[in-house]
């Protein structure tokens, strides 16, 4: 009697962990191989505070051409749109370490166009890099102007960390 209850105890256990080991973020985008955090502050103006913060998680890619130093960050968020970032000046400063900037570009995210610039996550002799890659993880920091005039928010500030996974 007791053999079986303690059986099936067990078999519940193990299969209601299946659900709590799976990947929370449905639908792995096959070229991903970052899972992020992001963390958005919006403002009304730029250099006032912020109005609304907003966290956002999912996958990310980043391609680099090692011979030009270009390449591009593809955000794949849970919820949400897609989007892409270039990235140039590729800076290895480490082994297993390297750092990028991210140039002034025009974003379209859900119809809406934003002008995009890196902010510091890392400088060297006086020159102030966006990106941060070491062999396991990933940092950006951008900012952007919203260019349209459906929303209050025409600034924000974000910050995404990830984390290799692939």
């Amino acid at each position: 009697m007791y053999k079986n209850l303690l059986l099936v105890i067990v078999a519940a256990l193990f299969f209601s962990c299946g659900t709590e080991l799976d990947n929370p973020i449905n639908n792995i985008p096959d070229n991903s191989n970052y899972v992020y955090t992001s963390q958005v502050k919006y403002y009304t103006v730029p250099g006032g505070e912020p109005e609304q913060e907003q966290s956002f998680s999912g996958y990310l890619s980043m391609s680099i051409n090692e011979g030009s130093g270009n390449g591009i960050i593809e955000i794949q968020p849970e919820y949400g749109v897609n989007w892409t970032l270039n990235i140039d000046n590729l800076l290895t400063i480490d082994g297993d370490s390297s750092v990028l900037m991210i140039p002034e570009q025009n974003v379209m995210i859900n119809n809406d166009n934003y002008s995009v610039i890196g902010m510091e996550v890392y400088q060297s002799n006086n020159t102030v890099f966006h990106v941060l890659k070491t062999a396991d993880s990933i940092f950006v920091n951008y900012n952007s102007f919203y260019l349209g005039n459906n929303s209050d928010y025409k600034y924000t500030e974000g910050e995404i960390k990830g984390r290799r996974f692939r």
